[in-house]
């Protein structure tokens, strides 16, 4: 047995529950605080090809380093098997209660010491006065009760965007279109607030931003970018190209979406767009990884906290396995007292870690899309665009497992 401190971790969902099995089969004693509840990861949307690519790789990916639910759960969806995100829980709740390296208390814990090895996987719904506790330490603008859901859109008169070549276009407005958006915000968000008696503000939507200063919307959703020829326009909308439409960079809304139509149509390019899906914000308890974690999705604060799973901005049952695991091998190394070793990028394990804790962004960032990760040609097929992927992931990652465990620095 290893001669190691307890690790404790709050939180038995799908992340709390990976780092409990990885860490106990390295020998760590680890107590689970259920706080009360078997936590529930957020939900993602419907899959798109991309989403499925995706899923069926990571899958792959994190059986190969070992993960039991990831080797479960393709497992499930190969016998047909139906709620298996359920299935999943109760089948890791049953292997942390059987395993002799790991302690389950169904209790609250509603402070952090900072000298004890903690994992934070208290998911979305995090326990208001643990959350509260976290506000305190690390401030109103690293933990947050809401994350933007961008809208996407199709339809839309493609001759007035300008393309920067990356998947990335820009739609120029002029003062009067740009004046006569923020207008319209306003005057929707008015008469939603009279309509609806608890009607609630979230930060950095764009009711929030107009009804507070008219300008905003030019100093964060639509800041003016140049565009053809270096030309500045008065504001900027940025559009990226997914599938099934363009989704609207940083443009969220808690309005209704016949309210956010209203709001959309005043944009000349948009008269006869339809939404793909509109604009929301997902309300819970989150932290802001970028800014609160190292790649290693260890505090930035206090070298003995880390975090896992929903309350990171997380979406799907894969994705908080995946941070699961990754937050107990570095929780390990950080026990061991050694360095801990990157992800490579050659493969989704790495991307979407990449994409969770360092794309640099001065703003609380959406919750994770698929599309961000990984694309695939809709003509393609998917089982043999995964096989071929997964080739290029193998070598990656057995190179990361072999400096994982034998100590190769950062």
């Amino acid at each position: 047995m290893r001669n190691l401190n307890v690790v404790k971790i709050i939180g038995a969902g799908l992340a709390g529950i990976e780092a409990a099995l990885f860490l106990a089969g390295h020998g760590v004693k680890v107590h689970v605080f259920a706080n009360g509840k078997v936590y529930k990861e957020s939900k993602s949307a419907k899959m798109s090809s991309s989403g499925e690519l995706y899923d069926k790789l990571l899958t792959q990916e994190l059986s190969l380093l070992g993960s039991p639910l990831a080797r479960k759960k393709d497992e499930l969806e190969r016998n047909g098997a139906n709620c298996i995100d359920q299935l999943l829980v109760s089948y890791g709740l049953d292997m942390i209660n059987d395993n002799e390296n790991i302690e389950v208390f169904d209790a609250s814990v509603k402070t952090i010491n900072p000298l004890e090895p903690t994992i934070i996987a208290t998911g979305a719904k995090t326990e208001q006065e643990l959350f509260e506790h976290l506000i305190d330490k690390y401030g109103t603008m690293k933990c947050v009760n809401a994350l933007p859901i961008y809208p996407v859109v199709k339809d839309i008169e493609e001759v007035y965007l300008f393309d920067k070549g990356d998947g990335t276009y820009l739609l120029s407005l002029s003062e009067e279109e740009y004046m006569a958006v923020v207008n319209e915000t306003i005057k929707q968000a008015v008469a939603q607030r009279k309509s609806v008696d608890n009607f609630k503000l979230y930060q950095n939507t764009i009711e929030d931003l107009a009804l507070h200063y008219k300008e905003n919307l030019r100093s964060y959703s639509m800041k003016p970018q140049r565009t053809i020829e270096g030309l500045k326009p008065y504001a900027t909308l940025v559009l990226k190209k997914v599938e099934g439409g363009y989704m609207l960079e940083n443009i969220s809304s808690d309005l209704p979406q016949v309210r956010q139509f209203q709001i959309l149509s005043k944009l000349k390019a948009f008269s006869n767009f339809k939404f793909v899906s509109p604009a929301g914000v997902s309300k819970g308890n989150y932290i802001n990884p970028i800014h609160m974690t190292t790649q290693f999705c260890q505090s930035r604060q206090e070298e003995n906290v880390f975090f896992a799973g929903g309350i990171m901005g997380i979406g799907g049952s894969l994705n908080s396995i995946a941070s699961g695991i990754w937050t107990a091998m570095n929780m390990l190394r950080k026990l061991e007292h050694k360095q801990m070793v990157a992800l490579p990028m050659g493969c989704a394990f790495g991307q979407f870690i990449q994409k969770l804790t360092v794309d640099a962004s001065t703003r609380t960032r959406p919750l994770i899309e698929y599309e961000d990760i990984i694309k695939i040609d809709q003509s393609k097929d998917v089982d043999k665009f995964v096989r071929t992927a997964f080739e290029k992931s193998l070598s990656a990652l057995e190179q990361f497992k072999e400096e994982y465990k034998n100590g190769k620095y950062v």
